[in-house]
């Protein structure tokens, strides 16, 4: 099957999580997701350069973050995702672009990477329900391939 073609539906991005060396499954009530992949460039200027800037390409890096409501009878939650920052402990991550299961993933990309809780943030605005959104720095390689 080919990857999913014209404009997609924000609805079929999931989130998925699990602390390191579980089985990765969607997480529920996630309202929003964003990858980011950035490369610092090294600064190679020098006085053939003519006075311009001359760069190339040095570390990649990439971010992970999720909002989602706020449901304590949920797999992974808000709780989970705060034990992990404080002890420290990785997560799996995969957002999954055009497929809503895990056994559904023919033919659209999946990002995968491990990663770190470096905030977790929720919040409770009047008469709203709560949220919660957590963030992650992403540790090593990213991959992103076509199922």
């Amino acid at each position: 099957m080919a990857q999913t073609t014209g404009l997609l539906n924000a609805t079929s991005v999931k989130f998925a999580s699990v602390l390191t060396g579980g089985t990765v499954a969607v997480i529920d009530d996630v309202k929003e997701c964003s990858i980011s992949i950035s490369t610092d460039m090294r600064d190679i200027t020098n006085k053939d350069s003519a006075g311009w800037k001359q760069i190339l390409p040095g570390l990649k890096s990439a971010t992970v973050s999720a909002t989602g409501f706020l449901s304590y009878d949920h797999t992974t939650n808000f709780e989970e995702f705060q034990a992990a920052q404080v002890a420290g402990t990785a997560f799996d991550i995969e957002i999954r672009v055009g497929s809503t299961t895990s056994a559904d993933t023919t033919g659209d990309r999946v990002y995968t990477c491990s990663g770190f809780v470096t905030s977790v943030e929720l919040s409770s605005a009047f008469e709203e329900t709560q949220e919660y959104t957590v963030n992650f720095d992403v540790n090593g390689t990213i991959t992103f391939d076509q199922q």
